[in-house]
């Protein structure tokens, strides 16, 4: 499906999203995405965050447990494993039209039951910040970056603590 989008691979690892391994804010599309690094014969590296029906089947099935026990009333229309990439897609390009950092993505795809985002690999990824090591202006950033989304239309679905971290010169994200 990658080569079919115009990338010759020379890898494709799955990540494993273990205890030993960091988080990625490469893609938040969801808990169950699959990701995977790939580098291209010409040594770009790409993250690929892949997302199945039986996964998306699952999620949406979580969304209205929640909906029933009223919990977290966030319910997403997507009808597919591809609707729920593309509107993936458009809400990242909304974020960085209106100036906020995302991930920079670079192709979508589908294969079979499964859709795909493909993103550029950052050269100094985002770290999980030290919740304690914030800063009042940290704070104040953070809650600016998401009155600015909320102002244009854009909301969160479930953001934790977990979904807070530094680039590379330390500005929180």
């Amino acid at each position: 499906a990658l080569q079919g989008i115009g990338f010759d691979l020379a890898s494709l690892v799955r990540r494993s999203g273990g205890s030993g391994e960091a988080p990625s804010f490469v893609d938040d599309l969801s808990d169950l995405s699959r990701l995977y690094t790939a580098v291209t014969k010409d040594g770009r590296r790409l993250v690929v965050s892949v997302n199945d029906e039986q996964r998306h089947a699952i999620d949406y099935l979580s969304q209205l447990w929640k909906a029933v026990t009223m919990e977290g009333l966030t319910i997403r229309k997507d009808r597919s494993a591809r609707d729920m990439t593309e509107h993936h897609l458009t809400m990242l390009l909304s974020l960085a039209r209106i100036g906020l950092r995302v991930p920079e993505p670079v192709a979508i795809g589908k294969t079979g039951e499964s859709a795909f985002l493909v993103f550029e690999q950052p050269e100094h990824p985002v770290e999980q910040a030290d919740l304690s090591a914030l800063s009042d202006g940290d704070v104040l950033r953070l809650l600016t970056d998401m009155e600015t989304a909320h102002s244009h239309g854009i909301s969160h679905r479930e953001l934790t603590p977990a979904c807070i971290g530094r680039d590379a010169d330390g500005t929180p994200v």
